[in-house]
């Protein structure tokens, strides 16, 4: 599971921001804090800086807050594995993934990379054929 040189579309400096996305219980855990997802994203460091002034916060809640006009481009939706994620989702690949790139004004302001641990059927259901 990994992103393929999307990144490249972003000039330089390259910012890279890695984050656990947290979503309480809902990979069934009781009292534990599993995380739901995987995110990695890549930003002109200092438009990063500037869409992004809240560094606790999620990039969405900081996109948000600042009335970012967004347009959203799933570039890629994949399946793949990885022996890290194992060990930090407490899950066996294989992981489900996406990469996508939000535009504003005609230009790629980030590149964001999601991979989401399988536990989350504990709150979603079983994926049925």
């Amino acid at each position: 599971v990994g992103l393929r040189g999307g990144e490249t579309m972003i000039r330089a400096p390259v910012m890279r921001r890695e984050v656990l996305l947290r979503a309480g219980s809902a990979c069934g855990t009781e009292g534990e804090d599993v995380p739901a997802g995987y995110g990695a994203s890549w930003g002109h460091a200092e438009d990063a800086r500037a869409c992004l002034p809240d560094e606790a916060s999620s990039m969405w809640t900081n996109l948000r807050t600042r009335h970012v006009e967004l347009h959203r481009e799933i570039r890629e939706v994949s399946c793949g594995r990885n022996a890290r994620l194992e060990e930090v989702f407490g899950e066996r690949g294989p992981f489900w993934a996406r990469h996508y790139i939000f535009w504003s004004g005609g230009a790629p302001i980030t590149i964001v990379y999601e991979v989401f641990n399988p536990a989350l059927r504990h709150a979603l259901g079983e994926c049925v054929e």
